[in-house]
């Protein structure tokens, strides 16, 4: 019975990793190059930034708008959809960026938002299942991402490396400026000694230069 319980348990494994491969095969079929561009000029030119993304969709928001907050200056996360959040809203404008992710099952504040957002003329870029979601019709631009993972706790694998594509896609693209904000990031991470053993393997703007390498 051991034995049985172990080879279910793998065959469990198993079908998980091969299905979230599989998002990530279709993620590459479903972004267009061009939107790829489109983004990364839109982060480029906002004063202001903001990723939204609740439940589920929160540690997207809160990975992407630390990462962003390296390389931009001014950048701030919404992850519950409270007071707080939509104060930080009404102080967006034309020059503002809104990146928002929205998964089923959609949240019901996340329609509010998106329309709050854009009331604000501020940009919109929406991460999400299809047109029919609540966010779609408020987006600039949209990227779909169909997730295929029947499960309790959903499928975050095909999002997060969009996520984690935009960062480095504009980071190359506006290589020089990248470099500067990560020397900076390194300058006071350094004096408050955040990491409790550094590892001699260079610091984030060198990893930017070698990951640039990519693109040559």
């Amino acid at each position: 019975l051991e034995k049985d319980g172990d080879e279910k348990e793998h065959n469990i494994f198993k079908h998980v990793i091969l299905k979230e491969g599989e998002s990530i095969q279709n993620l590459v079929r479903s972004i267009d190059p061009q939107d790829f561009l489109k983004a990364s000029k839109m982060i480029s030119k906002a004063t202001k930034i903001i990723t939204v993304g609740l439940m589920n969709a929160s540690c997207i928001a809160q990975y992407l708008g630390y990462n962003l907050r390296k390389i931009h200056s001014d950048v701030s996360s919404i992850q519950h959809g409270d007071i707080e959040d939509f104060l930080k809203i009404r102080a967006l404008n034309n020059r503002s960026l809104a990146i928002i992710i929205a998964f089923s099952r959609y949240h019901h504040k996340i329609k509010k938002i998106a329309e709050n957002i854009s009331n604000q003329k501020a940009k919109i870029i929406g991460i999400s299942e299809n047109v029919l979601s609540p966010i779609a019709e408020y987006c600039d631009l949209n990227f779909f991402i169909p997730t295929f993972i029947d499960s309790f706790a959903g499928s975050i694998t095909a999002p997060i490396s969009l996520a984690s594509a935009l960062l480095i896609g504009y980071s190359h693209i506006y290589l020089n400026n990248a470099k500067e904000k990560l020397k900076g990031f390194e300058k006071i991470v350094k004096a408050e000694k955040v990491f409790i053993n550094e590892i001699q393997r260079g610091d984030s703007s060198t990893w930017l230069m070698e990951s640039a390498k990519i693109d040559s």
